[in-house]
């Protein structure tokens, strides 16, 4: 259809002349003014469309004490997965998965 998707990173991308360069200032600053902090709490989920929102994690400096953030990742679909409820990273023919998609200690879930 006609429905507009958001892919954007803010680290990597560039212009290639000053008109692009003004135009990814000004996309920056916009993303800037209307962002809005989310803390997360204990046992709580945030779900966003990666197509719709332009989001980011902040910085932390871990501990390794075991009070460390830990974030997860999953992926939905819309399409009806085959096989089940597993998808293995091998073979991803056909489905919406994201190219910098990685498996997770576990071979056969997705994580990104």
């Amino acid at each position: 259809g006609n429905e507009l998707i958001l892919k954007y990173d803010g680290d990597l991308v560039t212009g290639f002349d000053k008109e692009s360069e003004q135009a990814i200032t000004e996309l920056n600053a916009l993303i800037a003014k209307t962002s809005v902090e989310v803390h997360n709490q204990a046992n709580s989920v945030l779900i966003l469309n990666n197509k719709k929102a332009v989001h980011a994690r902040s910085a932390f400096d871990p501990r390794f004490d075991g009070t460390d953030r830990w974030l997860q990742s999953a992926f939905v679909s819309k399409t009806p997965l085959p096989n089940g409820h597993v998808i293995d990273i091998q073979d991803r023919r056909g489905l919406d998965v994201p190219s910098h998609a990685k498996t997770t200690a576990r071979d056969d879930i997705l994580a990104y």
